[in-house]
């Protein structure tokens, strides 16, 4: 999720926007009407806005540690495969993960 959506979507949740995907089409319900501008950011940021609320939220991912043990493990559905990979690269050290294979 990119700091800009993230940014939007807090935005959304202060002034109590629920939004709700159908197909291609956002629907904004709130108690009050929004501010302008947040509306029309949510309109800017609609393909985005609309990926990342019907992804899967969860993925399953394998890497081979220490050159010989496979570990099966999941991930959560809105990290990519090379923001997991520089995670396991911390956690464990850059020259101990390799193979890291799973969902896109």
């Amino acid at each position: 999720m990119t700091v800009e959506v993230a940014t939007i979507l807090e935005a959304a949740r202060r002034h109590q926007i629920t939004l709700e995907v159908s197909g291609d089409t956002i629907k904004m319900r709130a108690p009050k009407k929004p501010p302008d501008d947040l509306i029309e950011q949510i309109k800017i940021l609609k393909p985005a806005i609309i990926r990342l609320l019907t992804m899967r939220r969860y993925c399953a991912f394998t890497f081979v540690l220490d050159g010989g043990k496979t570990i099966n493990a999941i991930r959560p559905g809105g990290f990519t495969l090379s923001e997991m990979q520089h995670h396991l690269n911390d956690k464990y050290g850059a020259d101990r993960v390799s193979d890291l294979r799973g969902c896109a």
